[in-house]
């Protein structure tokens, strides 16, 4: 995520061979990359959508393991 996020310049995606000094945290703003397949994603969609996701998951008793597993995530700057 942050080599993508650190190679985009004016909006458009480009080889480059440097660093990125880059960290995301929650609220971190991502001007490029609007889907995510991980099995982590609080800094890329929010810790309340997180956790309302974790909730559904929950009620409707989805099981969560810690190799293997993975969720898709799309940004939904509507909300």
């Amino acid at each position: 995520m942050r080599v993508l996020e650190s190679s985009v310049k004016n909006g458009k995606l480009t080889a480059q061979q440097d660093e990125t000094d880059i960290f995301i945290y929650r609220g971190y703003q991502f001007p490029f990359t609007k889907i995510l397949i991980t099995n982590v994603g609080n800094a890329f969609i929010g810790c309340i959508q997180m956790m309302d996701i974790y909730q559904h998951t929950s009620n409707q008793k989805y099981r969560f393991f810690s190799y293997g597993d993975a969720m898709l995530l799309e940004k939904n700057n509507d909300l």
